[in-house]
């Protein structure tokens, strides 16, 4: 341990004691501000291109389609083999696929189509990224020290939320589209080369199975069907990405067609709701949480409930105060998300347990269509606000029927 490492916090920052993860954040962290400035230059690129929020809603399909398709089957393959390896070859892909459109860009030879097939692929290897690396996290640390881990993880996540809107506005308007994508081929390796400086497998070794690739998916099914929290859980989470969720995508729209600003407030809009969610996210790092289904649940309903006058809004700094108090809420959610998930399973099949999550998360792309079904139908505003508010009712009925999602005690 460094000496700086020994003044801090020991209940905030206590997962930094472990070498590994000194390494492992920072390289979460480069990948997650990559990330959110890739989603948020490509829609607005699209915006510009085509003018229709309905391609906008074809592109967050794009991007989060691989996570039903394919999230059960990547999931397996991290509990079959190196978890740290497939996240190196999930970085290096994304890495590939950036510099692939950097060039794109630097010769003037993007059109909307690219843009969608491009974040397709990238799609895929951020699915992979998903299981390998949370699979990995709860590998190196004991179960009392995961909850902090994973709070830290959804810190560097929404930091990135943060920072990735306001440097990808912000540098759309200052130099450019193939400029700012130069930065995140750079972030993206960036974070490929401090992982590869992690070794070990953590306490897991990946063991050769003779079953099927059905058996093997199947022994994780039958995890979640003995246990009804489990299930409970994954429903919400279902709730949550069919509902909820599909706002992000069509943040562009409401910035530039019902806000009425450039891309620099866009970036601004959703920073305001990466620093709140940051600062949930630390609070929770710095408490051991006994109520976690308690903070999870009620973290997805405040989440969806603040963005309903979010829609109706059409006030600027109305708007931004409503998305940050959601994205404040939503700290809550992701952090216990993950943590009660990885918890409740034994190490052999957390990576098809984060794969069937997945699943859950994969119905994103099914409300983004509706939701860019509805804003061609209705208007932005309109649409958003009955998406939010179904989603409350339906969580709702979830708490109401699953006593499970709270805790009793």
């Amino acid at each position: 341990m460094t000496a700086s490492s020994s003044d801090l916090n020991p209940e905030v920052f206590e997962a930094f004691r472990t070498p590994a993860f000194r390494r492992m954040w920072p390289a979460a962290l480069f990948g997650y501000i990559g990330g959110s400035m890739e989603m948020t230059i490509t829609s607005w690129l699209v915006l510009q291109l085509t003018n229709s929020p309905e391609k906008v809603s074809f592109l967050g399909v794009s991007r989060l389609a691989p996570t039903l398709i394919l999230g059960l089957f990547l999931g397996s393959l991290a509990d079959r083999y190196s978890r740290r390896n497939l996240i190196l070859i999930s970085q290096a892909l994304v890495t590939l696929f950036a510099a692939l459109m950097l060039f794109r860009l630097s010769v003037n030879a993007v059109d909307a189509w690219f843009v969608i097939v491009q974040v397709l692929f990238v799609g895929v290897s951020s699915t992979l990224l998903f299981s390998s690396w949370r699979s990995y996290c709860s590998d190196v640390f004991s179960p009392s020290q995961l909850a902090n881990a994973m709070s830290l993880d959804v810190v560097a996540f929404r930091a990135a939320r943060m920072i990735g809107p306001l440097l990808g506005g912000g540098l759309i308007a200052l130099v450019g589209y193939a400029w700012t994508y130069a930065l995140i081929t750079t972030l993206y390796l960036g974070a490929f080369l401090l992982m590869h400086t992690v070794h070990g497998d953590g306490s897991y070794v990946p063991r050769k199975s003779a079953a099927t690739t059905k058996t093997h998916m199947g022994d994780a099914f039958r995890v979640i069907a003995s246990n009804r929290a489990l299930g409970a859980i994954l429903l919400l989470t279902l709730v949550m990405n069919l509902f909820g969720f599909p706002y992000e995508e069509m943040v562009s729209v409401f910035a530039r067609d019902v806000l009425r600003v450039g891309s620099t407030l866009y970036g601004l809009l959703g920073a305001g709701a990466g620093l709140a969610s940051l600062l949930g996210s630390l609070a929770i790092a710095s408490r051991r949480v006994r109520r976690q289904r308690t903070l999870f649940s009620l973290g997805a309903v405040l989440t969806m409930l603040a963005l309903v006058p979010f829609a109706l809004s059409s006030r600027y700094w109305a708007s931004f105060l409503l998305l940050s108090l959601s994205g404040l809420a939503g700290a809550g959610f992701d952090t216990m998300q993950f943590t009660i998930l990885l918890q409740a399973v034994p190490p052999e099949i957390r990576g098809r347990m984060m794969g069937i999550t997945t699943l859950a998360i994969g119905m994103m792309p099914v409300g983004i269509l509706a939701l860019g079904q509805l804003t061609e139908a209705l208007g932005p505003q309109m649409a958003l606000a009955l998406m939010e508010g179904t989603g409350v009712l339906a969580a709702l009925l979830l708490l109401g029927y699953f006593p499970e999602l709270l805790d009793r005690t």
